[in-house]
């Protein structure tokens, strides 16, 4: 396989993918990704003049702390020439991320993180909404407050 062959297959993958690969390389071993961003990422995205950026995902991680932003970051910065962070939320359990390879252009993913401590059977309890434990990953459930 050329090197054209396999860049034409790694950017024809699909972001959701690209997120996923990004978060498992971060070590993070119990998340859901949101594509579209749920209705609270859309206002914070609003309030930021970001609600109609193409290529948004959310993550929500579960069973880690503010580190997860660092590994997240270092992972970007070796998939893309230019990150930008923001944090927005005041106790620092939320971000967006943009990055891309040109600093001039619309970000090729915007990123919105948020993590718990506990896992997600331990957060959903505590939000009153069961959940499947053995169902890890990519579940839009509207019952968490912070998604």
């Amino acid at each position: 396989m050329t090197l054209r062959e396999i860049a034409k297959r790694i950017k024809a993958q699909s972001i959701t993918d690209r997120v996923r690969e990004l978060i498992s390389d971060t070590g993070v071993q119990e998340y859901s990704i949101y594509s579209p961003p749920t209705a609270r990422w859309k206002e914070i995205l609003s309030g930021l003049g970001l609600k109609d950026l193409k290529n948004t995902v959310c993550v929500t991680c579960y069973g880690t702390n503010s580190e997860v932003f660092e590994a997240i970051e270092k992972q970007l910065k070796k998939r893309y020439k230019s990150v930008v962070a923001v944090t927005v939320d005041e106790l620092g359990f939320r971000k967006v991320f943009a990055a891309g390879n040109n600093p001039d252009e619309e970000p090729e993913l915007t990123l919105c993180v948020n993590w718990y401590e506990g896992s997600r059977e331990e957060t959903k309890a505590m939000y009153g909404s069961s959940t499947d434990a053995a169902n890890n990953t990519d579940t839009a459930d509207t019952s968490d407050p912070f998604a």
